[in-house]
């Protein structure tokens, strides 16, 4: 873990608009996600883990990705294992995933409703 930023695999302590660090703003969403991401894929058993699959596919297309690596990586990361942060923004999507296998929500209408509802703000770690 840790590409593509290349910092420690932990929670930023700093505040995201002010982060002037490797790839700024979207170094600081894939450090954050790099610490979720890594929990995330160590807690994969059994039914789980295509989602480690798919976030391989994911980070594969990152790498040879031409720019904006990490705003990708972010992306399709999050989408993949259901949660990280997207453009300063937690999602966890693991109740939508849970509700779609068990299919109490049938169609995408149903699913989107709660999207945006499984997205706050990432606040930094305490200092």
């Amino acid at each position: 873990m840790g590409y593509p930023h290349f910092r420690p695999c932990k929670t930023p302590t700093g505040i995201r608009q002010q982060d002037t660090g490797v790839k700024r703003a979207h170094g600081w969403d894939a450090q954050y996600n790099c610490e979720v991401w890594t929990k995330a894929i160590e807690s994969n058993d059994g039914w789980q883990l295509w989602k480690n699959e798919i976030y391989f596919l994911a980070a594969l297309g990152a790498k040879f990705r031409p720019g904006a690596r990490e705003i990708f990586l972010n992306r399709k990361g999050t989408l993949a294992l259901g949660r990280g942060v997207i453009n300063g923004s937690l999602c966890d999507f693991t109740d939508l995933y849970n509700d779609r296998e068990r299919n109490l929500k049938k169609t995408l209408d149903e699913i989107g409703d709660k999207v945006e509802a499984s997205c706050k703000s990432a606040q930094p770690a305490p200092q």
